[in-house]
């Protein structure tokens, strides 16, 4: 089970660390985060600096047994450092009102909003 990250996380860091628990009766080999070797210390693992590349990022959980039994996860999050931009559509730069207007304001942003 991953722990960290839940699927669909957004990030502004290039790289990230994913954990959680593995559970075998008969032990666990390995643990590996897309190609990257997890620590394993008793049911947990940790896999350090995970790369990310802008966008969304698969991430394969996959882990082994003694007796060559292999399991996998893919979750999926984001990463995001593209600095949002804003600007006021109405009123016009140097427009004077003298009576109460919207002021409407546009974003060209990936993510989600609340």
């Amino acid at each position: 089970m991953v722990t960290s990250p839940v699927e669909g996380t957004f990030f502004n860091t290039p790289t990230i660390t994913v954990s959680g628990t593995v559970v075998d009766e008969s032990g666990v080999l390995y643990v590996h985060v897309n190609t990257l070797p997890a620590e394993l210390v008793g049911n947990n693992f940790t896999c350090n600096d995970v790369p990310l590349v802008e966008g969304e990022n698969p991430l394969t959980i996959t882990s082994e047994d003694e007796w060559g039994n292999k399991t996998s996860i893919t979750l999926t999050v984001t990463l995001d450092t593209v600095k949002p931009s804003i600007s006021v559509t109405q009123p016009l730069a140097g427009s004077y009102l003298n009576t109460p207007h919207v002021v409407m304001v546009t974003w060209p942003d990936r993510a989600k909003l609340p």
